[in-house]
């Protein structure tokens, strides 16, 4: 009987293990993670204004 409560315990646990990792490994998450790609995704140019001198520049930036 010991045995059975026991399996019933470490059961979800290897499950949960093992979804987790997993997620941790899919190519989803691991996408996030290319620091190169994220010139893609931000390139354009912005109008930064600095509060505390009251100046502003315009900065561009490119996907390379």
């Amino acid at each position: 009987m010991k045995t059975k409560s026991y399996n019933l315990l470490i059961t979800p646990v290897i499950l949960s293990t093992f979804l987790f990792i997993s997620i941790l490994c899919s190519n989803e998450v691991r996408a996030g993670r290319n620091d190169s790609a994220i010139g893609e995704k931000i390139a354009g140019t912005y109008l930064l204004t600095e509060a505390d001198e009251g100046g502003s520049r315009i900065v561009t930036i490119t996907a390379d």
